[in-house]
This record gives C-alpha cells, structure tokens and sequence, in this order.
C-alpha cells in the first residue's frame, strides 16, 4: 500500500486539515482507486505501443521501405510532375485536333480539349491507323506509337495516387490503392523518372506529328490537283472508238 507523508507545519490548525488529507489518501479505497488508474493508463499505453508496432509490421509486409509524403523533395517533384502531366496532356490533345481537323474542317480545339485523356489518347491511336501502309511516316508512327504508352502509363500511375485513399503516418502522409488496399509506393526517384518518360513523349509528338499533317495536306493537295484535270480521270478513248461512237 502507497503511503504519504509531509514535514510538521508550524501551527496546529494546519496540522488538523494536513492530517485529514493525509489520511484520505492513505485510506484503502484512494489507494485502490489510485491504482486502478495507473494500471488502466499503462494499459493503454500497451495497446498504443502494440498498434504502432503492428502498423510498422504491416508496412514491413507491403514494402515500407516506401516514403511517406511529406513537405520535402518528394512532394516538390510530384507537384512538379502534375504540371509537366499538364503540359503532356496539352500536347495529345493539340496533336489530336490537327489530324482530326484535316477531315473534320468544323472541329474546335475545345472540342478535343475539354474530353477525357483516355479518350483523347484513344482518338490519337485511331488516326495514326490512317498512316499504316505509308512507309515515307513509318519511323514517326512508330514513336508516336511509343509516346502513346508512355502516355497511358503515367495515366494510370498518376490516377492511382490522385484518387487514392490518404492515411496520416508517423512522418508524413501513406498512400493506398482505393480499390485493393494495397500500399502506393512513391519516391523522389520514381517521380522524376516519370517526368523524363511524360518530357520524351512530349518531344515525340512536337517532332512527329508535323509530319503526318504534312502528309495528310500533301494528300489533300494532290487531290486538289487530280480534280482540275478530269481528262486524266479517265481512260484514253482511241480513234476507233470514237468513230464507233
């Protein structure tokens, strides 16, 4: 049992009112109450302990090793990830418009813009079918073809972490897969590989793209041209057929 104690007062008042406190507190239901409250708070302290090393535990298992988000470097290069994304989503949609509008002569920019990536990047696919049996553009539709999965990858690894489920840890924010549960690793690395993959697909649709307009004005040309002299539309008809006639 816990007993209290304290030094003589100089007067007897004193005294009586110390000597009161002294035995409240040392009656056997304080002390039993007293205990019961440290037992309960190192309970608590236990069970707070337990979840922390349990969590630790479950981070262990899905790849802790895994950064939290925080104010760092990390953070910088998503936030700088997004708006290079931006500008790669600018760029497919401008592409898109320009083969679009060679058959499409009433089609607005905002028209495309204003659309969903994936289906803008779907639009781009289904015109760069157009170029298939032309070898003069072959290169270009390959490495637009190239940019395109690019474009769907960061797409979709972006579009994981926008929508992810967000979870306060011990230093910082933990990123988990909305649907799965599953742990969304994000390092400064990882971002900045991204942001060179979205910078090469976009230096492969303003190098490339040009040249399939090109191609399709060079057609538009030619037709121009073919309609001017009808003559040529047809087939020579000889002399004996025209007296025939």
């Amino acid at each position: 049992m816990m007993c209290f104690s304290v030094s003589a007062p100089t007067s007897a008042q004193p005294r009586a009112r110390i000597d009161d406190i002294i035995a409240q507190l040392n009656s056997e239901d304080k002390v039993e109450h007293i205990a019961a409250r440290r037992a309960a708070t190192g309970t608590r302290l236990v069970r707070r302990l337990g979840l922390r090393a349990e969590i630790k535990a479950r981070e262990t298992r899905s790849g802790a090793a895994q950064t939290n988000m925080k104010f760092n470097d990390t953070a910088a290069a998503y936030g700088l990830f997004q708006v290079v994304f931006a500008d790669l989503t600018d760029h497919l949609a401008v592409a898109t418009f320009r083969l679009r509008e060679q058959r499409e002569p009433g089609l607005t920019f905002e028209a495309v813009f204003r659309q969903e990536l994936t289906k803008i990047l779907r639009q781009f696919r289904d015109e760069l079918k157009q170029f298939d049996d032309r070898s003069v553009v072959a290169d270009n539709v390959r490495e637009l073809r190239d940019a395109c999965v690019i474009i769907s990858t960061l797409s979709s690894w972006r579009n994981d972490r926008v929508h992810a489920r967000v979870r306060l840890a011990e230093q910082g924010y933990a990123l988990f897969d909305w649907r799965t549960g599953r742990r969304l690793d994000i390092t400064r690395a990882q971002i900045e590989t991204n942001i060179e993959m979205a910078i090469k697909a976009i230096v492969a649709l303003e190098a490339n793209v040009q040249h399939l307009v090109h191609q399709l004005k060079w057609d538009e040309e030619f037709e121009k041209l073919f309609r001017t002299l009808p003559e040529l539309a047809e087939p020579p008809v000889s002399d004996s057929d025209a007296s025939r006639e």
